[in-house]
């Protein structure tokens, strides 16, 4: 069965987002004495700090359940999309889609603390399997990420005007609305 993702875009009230790449490393030495280095693509994450826990935020609701319910490493991985607002594919940078890469990610909970009186989590997404290179519809109704299918060609990519900036990255958390029950009603009003 096919889901309806619905899409929160991770970033209010977070003060550090922060994307690394490590790479690993290896030499081998041959028989002949010859030492050969190869550089190879390690693991991609992205460490989030904080969350508010309340309903409005789905994804640290998410992570409250994964603590409170104590599930298993293999429950915790989840769709995300990160998006390049300053990176567009298409004829012009106009007219183009926003660049982006739609990834599974192991959502692994970090330490809870109380902010502001609020409850804060963090998290560390550990990116696994297949990048899917695409673009991002923000005003699409339902699926807003579109695979690029064939090759990529480098004179479709075009690039906004000055720097890229942080605020040129956006981290969106594609859920099944399903798996969140909806927001209570708001309390009635105190009879007179």
């Amino acid at each position: 069965m096919a889901v309806n993702y619905a899409y929160e875009w991770v970033g209010k009230g977070i003060e550090d987002m922060a994307d690394t790449t490590s790479m690993e490393v290896t030499s081998v030495k041959d028989v002949r004495g010859e030492t050969e280095v190869k550089l190879t693509r390690g693991e991609e994450t992205t460490s989030v700090t904080p969350l508010v826990v309340n309903v409005d935020t789905k994804l640290a609701l998410f992570i409250n359940n994964a603590k409170f319910f104590g599930w298993e490493l293999s429950d915790l991985d989840q769709r995300f999309i990160k998006v390049w607002t300053g990176m567009k594919y298409g004829v012009d940078y106009d007219t183009g889609e926003y660049m982006a890469i739609d990834q599974i990610a192991g959502v692994e909970p970090g330490d809870f603390a109380t902010g502001n009186g609020a409850l804060e989590c963090s998290c560390t997404l550990h990116y696994k399997g297949a990048r899917v290179i695409g673009t991002y519809d923000p005003t699409a109704v339902g699926e807003k990420f579109t695979p690029i299918t064939g090759d990529i060609l480098p004179s479709m990519v075009h690039y906004k005007n000055g720097d890229l900036t942080r605020s040129d990255f956006r981290l969106f958390y594609a859920y099944d609305p399903t798996q969140f029950p909806p927001a209570p009603a708001p309390a009635p009003a105190p009879a007179p």
